[in-house]
């Protein structure tokens, strides 16, 4: 048996909901990697084969030397993965899951069709063999042996022993992610997650205080993460991906023209102290809702879900600082995701800090199941490093750039420059160009920090039009967002209880500096901001373009939205920046300090 002190080497992997893996070495998190970067399909929720090997690479670690392989989440639905819910569907994909499966169960006969049947065309054949389906239908123990299934895997992958693979807690994942992933830790600290569904619940509240770390309050009723998702498949959108446009939406709706919608979602469900309660159950969460909201403009509704949502965490919270007599916040879980939800938590004045780590939905898993598995082995999780920033992923050297330039032919398609100065950069920013960035390491979750970002000026509104027409293609009432010099955030964000926020987790509101030299990276509708708020120790080399624009033009910020194709995650290799660059009007592209230019004007 190991020591839990002499535990060294943690491999981290999270299957579905887009699959991860991550690596702890010595005391910290190494490196973690999304396989939707490396197999090019957003939301990848299969085995992440490639984000293993590729994190073991880099932590030049065998698999035979690892003390544990960490797997999150047990009571995990075989179904779901095998057919890649969330990576293989489109939305008519969604609302057939709905009218197939869903409805017969609630409104029909109450005879549950196989769902392996419904959506047979999608499974990934080479991965899951063809008798899986055969295994017991709406049983334990299909659960049970999609487990052992999942363990199989990772054992046949790897060569290693099934001893090595431990199970981790959902919600207790979760918990420590948001615990000793954010970007400052507090020693007596409120620790939420809320999410759709994992392991049996889907919100808690732990407490750590006087160096323990207890469980207080779980739940399977918080159906906030369930309510979005089907209210983002009622408004025609993609569950599982275009939440954050419904979110975007919301912004525009007025209270006069949302309040039916809030009125009739607000009987529902509602917090009696810490615990969620119904006062009408809904039989489910798009045909019930779907009745409900007829005749209501989508912006009501939008609008409606988000303001309930954020009264609903609110109230909890605020419920639960007064019961617990402790006011430093830490959120994790797919609903953590919802910066304007986060930005009312921080608000309030019960709250003295609030720590929303980077992309906590389940991606993160492959981290926080490490930190799981740490903490049920006995580990002191105070030994732990934390979390300063989410540069954990592949990287390029300047050796590889020059080959593979040699080897695309691109001297005879671009203008290519070397040595190319933060000075340089900040130059064409300052002319309204706009710059796709590839250098250092690639940032792990679902926001670009710099390093695989699109940058431009924030002070020309037009800047939106020109990189929605040349590359994003965003729904018009989406923003952007803007990086800011740590030292310039009290300037443009109200800020007053000094939150730092450096993973675009939490929504702020705007001063009068911001809106004339940030505009373009605020909201439209009310002028907020998400923003990644970068110290020089963070990312050197980002923090110098920003700081050589600011010397020229007196604006500590830029517009950074992330590098990828309309619909693609967010590019991993050259390969995929030069594909972004060739299938879009992007004109530069720099690949760490060298910079290709297209020979025509845009």
């Amino acid at each position: 048996m190991v020591n839990a002190m002499q535990i060294k080497r943690v491999l981290g992997i999270t299957m579905g909901a887009c699959s991860s893996a991550a690596l702890f070495v010595d005391g910290k998190i190494v490196t973690c990697v999304s396989e939707e970067r490396l197999v090019r399909k957003k939301n990848y929720d299969g085995y992440p084969k490639g984000a293993v090997e590729l994190c073991l690479e880099y932590g030049k670690v065998s698999p035979e030397s690892l003390d544990f392989i960490a797997l999150a989440s047990g009571n995990v639905d075989p179904d779901h993965i095998i057919t890649q819910q969330g990576s293989n569907r489109n939305v008519s994909d969604w609302v057939k899951e709905m009218h197939e499966y869903w409805y017969p169960i609630f409104y029909g006969e109450g005879k549950r069709r196989n769902y392996i049947d419904i959506f047979r065309d999608k499974i990934d054949s080479e991965l899951y063999p063809g008798n899986f389906a055969s295994f017991p239908f709406g049983t334990s123990d299909r659960i049970r042996l999609f487990e052992e299934f999942r363990k199989d895997i990772i054992v046949n992958h790897l060569k290693v022993s099934r001893e090595k693979v431990y199970i981790t807690e959902h919600h207790l994942s979760h918990a420590l992610y948001a615990l000793l992933a954010g970007p400052e830790r507090r020693s007596d600290v409120l620790v939420f997650t809320a999410d759709g569904f994992g392991d049996h619940s889907n919100a808690s509240i732990r407490l750590r205080k006087n160096g323990e770390f207890a469980l207080e309050y779980e739940t399977d009723i918080c159906n906030i993460g369930r309510l979005y998702r089907y209210i983002t498949l009622l408004l025609g959108m993609k569950p599982g991906e275009h939440e954050y446009k419904v979110m975007g939406l919301a912004a525009y709706a007025y209270p006069r023209i949302y309040r039916e919608v809030l009125d009739i979602l607000k009987s529902t469900l509602y917090l009696d102290s810490v615990e969620f309660k119904y006062k009408t159950k809904p039989t489910d969460h798009y045909f019930w809702f779907q009745k409900k909201f007829e005749g209501q403009r989508f912006d009501a509704i939008a609008g409606g879900v988000q303001k309930y949502i954020e009264c609903l965490l609110s109230d909890w919270i605020r419920n639960a600082i007064k019961k617990y007599n402790i006011c430093n916040v830490a959120f994790s879980g797919g609903v953590s995701m919802n910066i304007k939800a986060n930005q009312e938590i921080l608000r309030l004045s019960e709250v003295s800090h609030l720590s929303v780590p980077g992309s906590g939905g389940d991606e993160s898993l492959a981290i926080g199941s490490i930190f799981a598995l740490l903490f049920d082995k006995g580990y002191d999780i105070e030994d732990i490093e934390p979390l300063r920033d989410l540069y954990l992923g592949s990287h390029v050297t300047k050796d590889e750039i020059n080959e593979f330039i040699k080897i695309n032919d691109l001297h005879e398609k671009y203008k290519i420059t070397h040595s190319v100065t933060s000075r340089d950069i900040a130059e064409l920013l300052v002319n309204d160009e706009i710059i796709a960035r590839f250098a250092g390491k690639m940032e792990f979750g679902q926001r670009a920090l710099g390093n695989r970002s699109i940058l431009s000026n924030p002070s020309n509104r037009e800047n939106v039009k020109i990189i929605n027409d040349i590359i994003k293609q965003r729904d018009f009432w989406m923003p952007f967002a803007p990086t800011i010099l740590y030292e310039d955030a009290d300037r443009y964000l109200h800020n007053p209880k000094g939150v730092y926020s450096p993973f675009m987790t939490i929504g702020y509101d705007t001063k009068p500096a911001a809106h004339t030299d940030l505009i373009a990276a605020l909201h439209p509708a009310d002028l907020t901001a998400r923003p990644q708020i970068l110290k020089r120790e963070t990312n050197e080399d980002y923090y110098e373009i920003i700081k050589e624009f600011k010397k020229l033009t007196g604006i500590g910020g830029l517009l950074n939205t992330s590098f990828n194709l309309h619909g693609l995650p967010i590019v991993e290799s050259l390969s995929d920046a030069l594909h972004v660059m060739e299938n879009s009007k992007i004109k530069y592209l720099l690949l760490e300090d060298i910079l290709l230019q297209k020979n025509y004007e845009v």
